[in-house]
């Protein structure tokens, strides 16, 4: 693996994002849900950031922040 770049989520990264989703949903201590396309996180503010390495997406991060305290659980 070469070099890690850490750059905010772009469109045209969707398909890539979800293939990596995808690996990390098969590690027994993720999380139990599948996805089909990429969250929108509507009416909050979100911070979207991939890993890359050698042009692929190797890690990705998504946080949605609370409007108010405690409405996402």
């Amino acid at each position: 693996m070469g070099e890690i770049l850490i750059r905010k989520y772009r469109e045209e990264d969707e398909a890539e994002w979800l293939r990596v989703h995808a690996i990390i949903m098969s590690i027994p201590h993720a999380w139990n849900f599948i996805i089909q396309e990429r969250p929108v996180y509507e009416g909050h503010e979100s911070t979207k950031l991939v890993a890359v390495s050698d042009g692929k997406i190797v890690g990705l991060t998504d946080v949605q922040y609370e409007n108010e305290p405690g409405e996402l659980h």
